[in-house]
């Protein structure tokens, strides 16, 4: 815990799951052959979100973060 009570990762200005991916993917790298290649399709995340209207979903926006998922989601 950093020295005002908050995660190290929130403080970085990182949410949860970007944390969670970031670990995951490090330690994917560090893995050896054949345990690598087996597991290299793993690493590809994508974060998607769509905003509803009365009932009916719309388009897909794909989005890098989940702040900008939320940016994108008012905005649509």
């Amino acid at each position: 815990m950093s020295a005002t009570g908050t995660s190290l990762w929130r403080a970085v200005g990182m949410s949860y799951l970007q944390y969670v991916n970031y670990s995951a993917s490090i330690v994917r790298a560090s893995l050896k052959e054949p345990v690598k290649s087996t597991v290299a399709a793993r690493n590809a995340v994508d974060f998607a979100t769509w905003k509803w209207t009365a009932g009916e979903r719309g388009a897909r926006v794909d989005v890098d973060s989940i702040k900008k998922a939320a940016e994108a989601i008012k905005s649509a």
